[in-house]
């Protein structure tokens, strides 16, 4: 930003400049000279993360004398960089969906949210079906995350790989793993029962037969073994 303060027509004092209020850093030369009345910052820039309403503070510290500016609104920078916003693995049942479909993030050089940046969630490996469709847009939105609507693996044991990219950001692309595996058999238990005496008394040997037995229920009747 290039900013000019006027401290009256015949004023040299030195006045330096600071951020008021905003998250934001100021960079660039925050002392100047006057001439003429007149003192010139003209490489002053908001970084890191920040973005919003901020102001700037000017002083003329030899004089005790300060005045905030007006409103200076920052808005993200061009996106820069793409990062994982899930988990890059997890695992689910074969033919289910999994818990947590990828989702990614876009920032710019300072780490701010980008929205309205193309994102696209592509199957890698294994026959998945996604939402949207593999190959389909996704934007991101005010936090500048993109998350796919679903991800539903196939009927096969193993490893299932999505990849998410953003045209010419870094850290693009981005693979996600889920591992399918077996489903469980439906309305099967197993159950362990002891068959042992009633009473025994202490010092005397157990003659009567112990033993354990063990039955697997599949909902009706039940299995013994």
């Amino acid at each position: 930003a290039g900013l000019r303060v006027t401290t009256g027509s015949d004023a040299t004092r030195s006045i330096t400049v600071a951020k008021a209020s905003g998250g934001a850093t100021l960079s660039g030369t925050t002392s100047a000279t006057a001439v003429a009345g007149l003192a010139s910052f003209t490489d002053l820039s908001f970084t890191d993360v920040g973005t919003g309403s901020h102001t700037l503070e000017f002083s003329i510290e030899a004089l005790g004398l300060s005045i905030t500016s007006g409103a200076i609104t920052v808005n993200a920078g061009v996106a820069a960089t793409l990062t994982a916003n899930s988990a890059l693995t997890q695992s689910a049942t074969v033919s289910t969906a999994v818990s947590a479909p990828p989702s990614v993030r876009v920032t710019d050089g300072s780490g701010n949210p980008v929205a309205g940046v193309k994102v696209v969630f592509a199957v890698g490996t294994g026959d998945a079906v996604l939402s949207p469709a593999s190959g389909d847009t996704t934007l991101t939105n005010a936090s500048g995350v993109a998350t796919l609507g679903s991800w539903t693996l196939g009927a096969a044991e193993g490893d299932y790989t999505v990849s998410a990219s953003a045209a010419g950001l870094s850290g693009s692309p981005i693979v996600f793993t889920a591992t399918a595996t077996p489903a469980e058999l439906p309305g099967f238990a197993s159950q362990l029962t002891s068959v042992v005496p009633a009473g025994v008394r202490s010092g005397v040997a157990l003659r009567q037969r112990l033993g354990v037995r063990a039955s697997v229920s599949a909902g009706v009747g039940a299995i013994e073994r």
